[in-house]
């Protein structure tokens, strides 16, 4: 290992280090970047992460603009799906796509060997594949061995950043969120090893679940280097021609899109328990009530009962 040293001033006056980040996923993801997308299970990250690969490698788009400004070579590890699972999914891509995009599997034997293994299998891949821009890897559990331990969460992402820094690459790294409180906020905390990985992460990501309904999500940047950190999140729509992708719909607060708490009969104050009343004498119904007041039915039901 060795260790390069160089002046400030020498840092200052290089023109290179002024050069504007090209945008791999709009100000969420730029050149360069080692890239969290996390997400609890079922939330969509896969999804997320395909829907950036083939922006990149095949300039497809379903924002109101591009959120890449050229076109990527990308590989994409995949350890989540079954070419079955894939083929399903996309159907339909090739009536739109090329079909170029590099899709790469583990084999058995690197697969049940070590986190340095997959690393050096990785590294294989990208030598054979000299003008690739992008790596995605989904996802970071499957990459390590049985124990999943933080040391080798550490060991599979610093390996993961010599490989961005000797080949020039942008990475993007699927990881889960771990079990969570889903009416609060998604925070960096909540990412599974987050005290060794995202300090590692250039910027990370989250994909949220909607209250509105299953196929409506939220993007969430928790992290960035290049940019300054926005404040709303990006709701997205689950669409299914012509292929499996999401489709902006709006910027919004995150609040919006949390899960309303539901509150106990026995936390129905005086004034609340009027205006029960008062909508149930209008004619509303239990439901109704429910849904306006953010109360369960059931709360409703036994209040009027009592």
């Amino acid at each position: 290992m060795k260790i390069k040293t160089t002046t400030l001033e020498a840092i200052v006056n290089n023109p290179s280090n002024y050069q504007e980040l090209g945008e791999v996923f709009g100000d969420y993801i730029h050149e360069g970047d080692l890239a969290l997308i996390v997400g609890s299970t079922n939330s969509g990250k896969t999804l997320l992460a395909s829907d950036i690969a083939l922006a990149n490698n095949d300039s497809l788009c379903y924002w109101e603009e591009p959120m890449n400004d050229k076109k990527r070579k990308v590989i994409y590890i995949d350890a989540e799906l079954s070419d079955s699972q894939i083929a399903r999914r996309y159907e339909n891509l090739l009536a739109c796509s090329s079909g170029s995009l590099i899709h790469a599997k583990f084999t058995n034997s690197d697969f049940n060997s070590s986190t340095e293994s997959r690393l050096r299998a990785i590294e294989d891949l990208i030598y054979q594949n000299n003008d690739v821009e992008i790596l995605v890897i989904d996802n970071l559990m499957c990459m390590l061995d049985s124990g999943n331990s933080v040391k080798q969460a550490q060991q599979f992402i610093w390996g993961l950043k010599c490989l961005k820094q000797e080949y020039n690459l942008t990475i993007l790294l699927v990881a889960h969120l771990c079990k969570r409180n889903n009416h609060k906020p998604i925070e960096v905390q909540d990412i599974m090893g987050s005290s060794v990985i995202a300090n590692y992460a250039d910027s990370i990501i989250a994909v949220g679940n909607s209250c509105e309904g299953d196929n409506i999500k939220y993007l969430k940047q928790l992290k960035s280097r290049s940019s300054i950190k926005m404040s709303e999140v990006a709701v997205m729509e689950i669409a299914e021609e012509p292929y499996l992708h999401f489709e902006f719909r709006e910027y919004d607060n995150e609040e919006s899109h949390l899960p309303k708490k539901k509150v106990s009969r026995s936390s129905i104050s005086p004034i609340i328990g009027e205006t029960i009343l008062r909508l149930k004498e209008e004619g509303s119904s239990i439901r109704d009530i429910a849904d306006q007041l953010s109360l369960s039915k059931s709360a409703v039901g036994r209040f009027l009962k009592k």
